[in-house]
């Protein structure tokens, strides 16, 4: 809105075959606002002789459905070389239990930032701060042994959380025979 209020919703709603009916469908929203402050009457002399200046922020979630298919169901398979009989290799059968419960892994990612142009606009400055965190990753259980041929499935239990800084610079300047531009991330 009149060039200094910038805003955004969105949302996914994603079904995937490789969960369950139960957990088969997912709801993923995200919103992001930003304010470019040197549009405001009271900076407008510091857009004109300096640059621009612009505050944001954006939080969203999305889901992961990248799972080997159809882990909510339990499933057979043969063996080649099972076991020894008679002094005659024999075959086999095994299965891997299912888990019905097995759903969508989700990151949510916070993002705050400020985007700057300085010095006539020959100098740009980006500043994030993010923060992401991953949940319902499905794992393996390695507490319990697989006994039998058959051990325990995959489980939405997880977690990861990346956060930090970014901060990106350049620099451009300009000269009568060539351009210089000067970047560092």
């Amino acid at each position: 809105y009149d060039d200094k209020y910038f805003g955004e919703i969105a949302f996914r709603y994603d079904g995937s075959s490789n969960f369950p009916d139960a957990g088969r469908w997912g709801f993923f929203p995200s919103i992001s606002a930003a304010w470019r402050v040197t549009q405001e009457s009271f900076l407008s002399n510091f857009s004109d002789r300096v640059g621009d200046l612009k505050l944001r922020a954006s939080y969203g979630v999305l889901g992961n459905q990248n799972v080997g298919p159809y882990q909510y169901q339990t499933s057979y398979f043969n063996y080649a070389n099972a076991y020894g009989f008679n002094n005659e290799i024999v075959g086999g059968a095994g299965f891997s239990l299912g888990n019905p419960d097995i759903t969508w892994e989700k990151a949510a990612t916070f993002n705050v930032g400020v985007d700057a142009e300085l010095l006539q606009r020959r100098l740009t400055l980006s500043l994030d701060y993010f923060d992401k965190t991953t949940t319902d990753i499905l794992v393996a259980r390695d507490d319990v042994p697989e006994i039998f041929g058959a051990g325990f499935p995959n489980y939405n239990a997880a977690e990861v959380r990346n956060r930090g800084w970014e901060v990106n610079v350049n620099y451009r300047l300009r000269g009568q025979l060539f351009n210089h531009s000067f970047n560092f991330n």
